[in-house]
C-alpha cells in the first residue's frame, strides 16, 4: 500500500526506512530513484554522466515518474525496472572502469554485464567489456591474414561460447572469425558431444543459433576445398611439366606422400578435420623433406601452395555474407 507521499513505504521520521535503501545510497546524493520498494539516493550528475538511460530520464521525466513529494530533500524519480537490475546498473557507474571484469573468455560472465550496459546505456562499462574482445579477434584476424606456414596457429579462446555470447549480445562483429576458429580447432565429433548433456565437454552446450551451425558446415566444406586444391599442386607438379617458363626438374609425388603421412600422425588424423590442410601446408613449409628438392622448384611450390591460402581466406567474407574483413569491428567500436 502507498503512503501519503505516493511512496510504496511509510517513512520514518521523514526518512526512508533502512530496509527500502538499495545499494548504493549516498547520504549526500542529489536524487532519490524508486524502482519497486527500494529507494536508491545517488547524484544525479553522475549517473546523467555515464548512462544514457538515466540521463533521458532525468531530462525529460514523465508524470508519472515523478513523485510530488520531497525526501530527505530530494526530489523522487520511479524507474520502471526491477529494483535488482536498477542496483547493479549504478553499482557499476558508482564503481567506474576500475571495477575488475570477468576474464576474457568467461563469456558465461560477461554476457549479463554487457545486457546490463546495453540496456541502461552505460558507455564506460560497455567498452570496457567489449574492448579486449575486439582486441583479440582483431589480432586473431591479423594472424589468419600475415600467415605464410612457418607456424601453428595458436588455438583461440573458446569459440562456441564466443558465439552464443556475440549472438546473445548483439556484438556481431567477431562472428566470423569465432566461426572460423571453430571450424579449425573443434571437430564434428566434438562439436556433437557438446549437445550430450551427459557427457562432460569444455563446448558444453554447444551451438545455441542454428545459423552459426550453417556457417560453420560451409567453413568445413570449404577447408576440405584447400586440402584438394593442395593435393591437386602436389601431386601434378612433375618433371618436366611447366605451369611458368622454365622447364621444371623436381616431382613432388613423394613429397605429397610423405606430408599426408606426417599429418596423419598427428593429432588431427582425419581429412575430414577443418585444419588439415592448413596441417598441409605447415608441414610443406617445414619438413626436412625439403632438402631432396631444388631451391627453384621449392620456390615455386610454395608461390602456389601460398596462392591457394590467400584465395582460401580472401573467399571466406562472401561464403558467409558479408562485405570482406575490411568490414569488420566498425559497427562494435
Amino acid at each position: 500500500m502507498a503512503s501519503l507521499h505516493g511512496l510504496p513505504f511509510d517513512l520514518r521520521d521523514g526518512l526512508v526506512p533502512a530496509y527500502n535503501r538499495g545499494d548504493p545510497w549516498f547520504d549526500d546524493g542529489s536524487v532519490i530513484l524508486l524502482a519497486g520498494s527500494k529507494a536508491f539516493k545517488v547524484y544525479r550528475g553522475l549517473i546523467t554522466r555515464d548512462s544514457g538511460y538515466f540521463a533521458k530520464l532525468m531530462s525529460s521525466p514523465l508524470a508519472h515518474n515523478v513523485l510530488s513529494a520531497v525526501v530527505e530533500g530530494c526530489s523522487v524519480v520511479r524507474v520502471d525496472e526491477p529494483p535488482e537490475g536498477v542496483s547493479q546498473a549504478l553499482q557499476w557507474i558508482f564503481a567506474g572502469i576500475g571495477t575488475p571484469l570477468p576474464e576474457l573468455d568467461d563469456f558465461s560472465g560477461r554476457a549479463p554485464v554487457l545486457k546490463l550496459a546495453n540496456k541502461y546505456d552505460i558507455r564506460q562499462l560497455r567498452t570496457a567489456l567489449l574492448t579486449p574482445l575486439l582486441h583479440h579477434y582483431s589480432d586473431r584476424l591479423q594472424l589468419y591474414s600475415d600467415w605464410n606456414g612457418l607456424e601453428t596457429l595458436p588455438k583461440p579462446i573458446n569459440p562456441v561460447h564466443a558465439l552464443n555470447f556475440a549472438r546473445d549480445t548483439a556484438t556481431h562483429s567477431f562472428l566470423p572469425i569465432a566461426a572460423l576458429d571453430l571450424s579449425l580447432f573443434v571437430s564434428e565429433a566434438e562439436l556433437l558431444a557438446a549437445n550430450e548433456p551427459r557427457r562432460s565437454s569444455p563446448y558444453s552446450p554447444g551451438l545455441a543459433h542454428s545459423i552459426d551451425e550453417e556457417a560453420v558446415a560451409l567453413l568445413r566444406v570449404h577447408h576440405k576445398n584447400l586440402r584438394k586444391n593442395l593435393a591437386k599442386a602436389l601431386s601434378q607438379f612433375d618433371e618436366g611439366r611447366p605451369l611458368s617458363p622454365r622447364r621444371r626438374c623436381c616431382s613432388f609425388k613423394a613429397f605429397y606422400q610423405h606430408i599426408v603421412e606426417v599429418v596423419d600422425g598427428g593429432p588431427w588424423v582425419s581429412r575430414s578435420d577443418g585444419r588439415y590442410g592448413l596441417d598441409m601446408l605447415r608441414v610443406l613449409k617445414t619438413d626436412g623433406a625439403r632438402r631432396s628438392y631444388c631451391d627453384q622448384c621449392l620456390n615455386e611450390l610454395d608461390g602456389e601452395a601460398i596462392r591457394l591460402y590467400r584465395q582460401w581466406w580472401e573467399d571466406i567474407p562472401g561464403l558467409l555474407g558479408f562485405g570482406g574483413w575490411d568490414d569488420m569491428f566498425v559497427q562494435d567500436v
